[in-house]
């Protein structure tokens, strides 16, 4: 049943700059993902004081602020298939026979922006069956920011735990970079032991390094669950007198709140879960330069002829005159078209890079 929410009064620049990761909520809608990526977010914004998930939604202020519409029509504006593209939707959202709300929102009743902000990316991806996705490319979306995946263990790469933390934690401090984490597929009994759910996408919403413990605050979306391991609230052993001041933590305090919200330290993730995944979107302001390239390539024609001539696909020609080390990044990303493309994944693209001109070694 669908009804308009008349019990939540308005959408106030106000009550909207009151955010909180804390409030946000998953609930029957499995886009947990999405949520995870609405929380950092919502965090980088309090922490740096710059608009990046509330400047998408429509109507403002003359601050850039959102605020309520009494006609009930809102737009909202997301980085989809390679440019920005504007959403328009209503504010009829799902409930149940008890005009509980059924999709994601915060705890705070006088808030409808996340509501709206998931309506509307459902509207995107095919409606609220969604089959899930990944928070790279939701927060790719949500914000523009180029995404990355980093695989603990990988087979083809040795993964340097100590340096890809250093990494993240210094671009994590410095607001260049948002970050959320998956879990790998855990059984049942892995789950009821480590407080963990399987396949499952966290918020990582700060970073710590004291007395050689290297520490990670992540928020389960569904805001309740938490680990159970070291570092957990029933960690009686690892909370130091230093540690509990240091991070203003209080473990007798937590035992008794479950919001989904704790500390896990890095070295049981990367022990105890080999293929436990950390999801990076870096901020565009990061490349100096930046070329965006739209084609068409029909899928009928490339990948039936790969196995036989790659002179079918695109080919491209990068030179660059740089004095100095550079990284280069490229940023493949293939068009939704219809809801198939991404629930099933049927389609995929690959890039192959020569050297020396683009012949072939």
């Amino acid at each position: 049943m669908m009804v308009s929410l008349v019990i939540i009064p308005k959408l106030t620049s106000s009550e909207v700059m009151a955010l909180s990761y804390f409030s946000i909520k998953q609930d029957l809608i499995s886009d947990c993902s999405f949520v995870a990526s609405l929380a950092v977010s919502v965090q980088y914004e309090k922490k740096f004081n710059k608009h990046l998930v509330t400047s998408i939604i429509y109507p403002q202020n003359n601050k850039g602020e959102p605020v309520y519409n009494p006609c009930g029509k809102y737009m909202v504006r997301f980085h989809l298939n390679g440019v920005w593209r504007k959403v328009i939707i209503d504010d009829y959202l799902p409930v149940d026979r008890h005009n509980r709300l059924l999709c994601s929102a915060t705890t705070n009743k006088n808030e409808i922006w996340v509501s709206l902000l998931e309506k509307a990316y459902m509207k995107v991806m095919g409606g609220y069956d969604f089959p899930g996705s990944n928070s790279t490319v939701d927060l790719h979306a949500l914000t523009g920011w180029i995404p990355e995946l980093l695989t603990l263990h990988h087979s083809d790469t040795p993964f340097d735990k100590d340096k890809e933390f250093d990494r993240m934690f210094e671009r994590f401090h410095l607001g260049h970079v948002l970050i959320t984490v998956a879990t790998p597929t855990l059984s049942t009994e892995d789950e009821e032991r480590s407080g963990l759910v399987s396949s499952h996408a966290y918020a990582l919403l700060d970073m710590r390094k004291i007395s050689g413990h290297k520490l990670i605050m992540l928020k389960n979306p569904w805001s309740h669950l938490e680990w159970k391991g070291n570092f957990s609230d029933h960690d009686s052993t690892n909370w130091t007198p230093e540690l509990v001041k240091a991070l203003n933590y209080d473990p007798k305090l937590q035992v008794d709140i479950d919001n989904g919200v704790f500390w896990i330290d890095y070295n049981s993730l990367c022990k105890c879960y080999s293929k436990f995944n950390f999801y990076l979107n870096w901020n565009p302001s990061l490349f100096d330069y930046t070329t965006v390239i739209h084609n068409t390539w029909s899928a009928r024609q490339g990948p039936v002829k790969d196995l036989y001539n790659l002179g079918d696909n695109p080919q491209y020609c990068l030179r660059i005159n740089c004095k100095k080390k550079a990284s280069v990044w490229v940023l493949l990303t293939r068009h939704i078209t219809e809801r198939q493309d991404f629930a099933v994944n049927r389609v995929f693209i690959t890039l192959f890079v020569y050297k020396n001109g683009g012949h072939r070694q």
